[in-house]
């Protein structure tokens, strides 16, 4: 499931100041979802497809707010193009991995599974930096953290229950704890999933310490690259 690094770690940007970045985090977390969706037992996240994108709202310890968006781009044999767009108050962050080996560490859970071969990554008015994994293992090895929480068991909890977040009200929802070790430290996450959710299947969390993420949209069909 996705953990605080997977929001720490993607690096990325956009055309955005300041200012327009805090109002579009507003609107992203004040703008409601009416949909109701059926309780339905989980047993995995549901299969990657191009065009699948999920957004989150994400809120700190010290309270600060933020916007993760993840968007499956392009799938060519073993290959997957994945874009993740982290939008800070000051700053838009994007990242898209070309990754190999991903169906096989999900089933797995060993990130090891998987190979970033290519990355783009831009920044706020930045150019475009591509980073080769042929040629740099080490970066791609680093960055490869940012994609854990596409392939970390988790462990069932049981019932969820019923979760009422932006993104709708989801009935029957199940409980997961996922635990990671980041820099020497554990990391647990729990989460409310929901095989209607696409990608990670979480429709809330919480992290460490209060580190809080909830669904606020999502989509099947028209994920579109950032550039």
């Amino acid at each position: 499931m996705i953990l605080r690094i997977l929001c720490l770690l993607v690096l990325t940007s956009s055309m955005l100041v300041a200012a327009d970045n805090k109002e579009q985090i507003t609107i992203y977390f004040t703008t409601k979802r009416v949909s109701e969706y059926p309780a339905e037992a989980f047993t995995a996240p549901r299969d990657l497809s191009v065009g699948q994108w999920v957004r989150y709202g994400m809120v700190d310890d010290d309270d600060v707010r933020s916007i993760m968006i993840t968007r499956i781009i392009l799938h060519e044999g073993d290959e997957w193009t994945i874009e993740m767009e982290r939008m800070a108050i000051d700053t838009i962050t994007i990242t898209q991995f070309n990754v190999k080996g991903l169906d096989a560490a999900r089933i797995s859970g060993k990130s090891d599974d998987m190979v970033i071969t290519k990355m783009k990554i831009k920044s706020n008015n930045d150019e475009v930096v591509v980073i080769d994994g042929v040629a740099s293992p080490m970066a791609m090895s680093a960055y490869s953290k940012a994609l854990t929480g596409l392939t970390a068991p988790s462990t069932n909890l049981g019932d969820g229950g019923k979760v009422r977040v932006s993104a709708g009200t989801f009935l029957g929802t199940t409980l997961l704890k996922t635990e990671l070790a980041v820099n020497g430290e554990s990391i647990e996450t729990t989460s409310h999933v929901h095989p209607a959710v696409p990608i990670y299947g979480v429709v809330k969390s919480i992290s460490g310490d209060e580190f809080k993420m909830e669904l606020l949209d999502f989509g099947e069909t028209d994920a579109v690259a950032s550039f």
